[in-house]
């Protein structure tokens, strides 16, 4: 089993199905990784895209959360699936199979979210050096370890 982390953005809107008897959600996602390298004095990119699918509460999950163009990262193993078209060709794909998956939210150089939002940071005022309550002096044989 090969174990994978990344995060990337979604390259389009998820696509939810409910498979067989059960009706067990299914969705699928494309997300796009890029890589950055320097060859010589000059900066490439290199971008992956990879089709990734979850299953159940999660598949249900990333349908709601995710979206075109959103940050992401996840986290799963690579499968190989198999098929043979009408015209009998085999063919094979590499899925990531998502074990985890967290949205991320792209910060501007403003300090605001992605969707405008203002950090904590912004909205909570700094604590001075006169907001930091005493160190506890008190006795610690009522800590159960």
């Amino acid at each position: 089993m090969l174990k994978c982390y990344g995060t990337g953005f979604c390259a389009n809107d998820p696509e939810l199905k409910y498979i067989g008897q059960n009706n067990t959600a299914n969705v699928q996602v494309t997300i796009c990784f890029n890589r950055s390298y320097r060859r010589g004095d000059q900066w490439e990119q290199e971008t992956a895209f990879v089709r990734c699918k979850a299953w159940g509460r999660m598949a249900e999950r990333m349908n709601e959360v995710l979206g075109k163009g959103k940050l992401v990262s996840v986290e799963g193993f690579i499968t190989q699936e198999n098929w043979t078209t009408q015209d009998n060709q085999k063919r094979s794909m590499l899925i990531l199979r998502v074990e985890r998956f967290q949205p991320c939210e792209k910060f501007t150089s403003n300090g605001q979210g992605g969707d405008g939002s203002r950090t904590a940071s912004q909205n909570e005022p700094s604590p001075s050096g006169n907001d930091v309550p005493p160190p506890d002096d008190g006795d610690d044989d009522d800590i159960p370890f």
